[in-house]
């Protein structure tokens, strides 16, 4: 009786390892045919820039930093700059024909004419054209 236990327990203990190695038989032949056979048969546009502006775009050290252009063949370059908060550094200057008028809180963020101290903040401050009252 129990040697007939005992070969039962055997028997379970086969067929166990037996599925347990046909399972990594399949995951493994899964990986390989998924990393070196499937990317042959999938559209290269999919795994690879589809224009020199992409190219670029990713050989740009700058990570906040993104070359473009607006449609597929125009030649005009877009630059763009992403903005991020506490991050960017912004400087806010005025010249000889542009002046920016801000609220008291803010004029420290200002670069005023003539002056040879570049402010610099890393606050996001979104300028406006001045309202006249008439």
């Amino acid at each position: 009786m129990k040697e007939r236990r005992y070969l039962k327990f055997m028997d379970t203990v086969h067929r166990s390892l037996l599925f347990t190695f046909c399972g990594i038989a399949l995951l493994f032949s899964t990986a390989i045919i998924v990393t070196l056979i499937a990317p042959q048969h999938i559209d290269p546009t999919w795994r690879e820039p589809s224009s020199y502006y992409q190219v670029q775009m990713y050989e740009v050290a700058d990570p906040n930093f993104f070359i473009s252009s607006q449609a597929t063949g125009i030649r005009r370059l877009e630059f763009v700059e992403r903005l991020v908060k506490h991050f960017t550094l912004l400087s806010f200057e005025e010249d000889y024909s542009f002046r920016i008028v801000a609220p008291p809180h803010l004029e420290k963020y200002v670069t005023k004419h003539g002056d040879t101290t570049l402010k610099l903040t890393s606050e996001l401050l979104l300028l406006r054209e001045p309202l006249f009252s008439q």
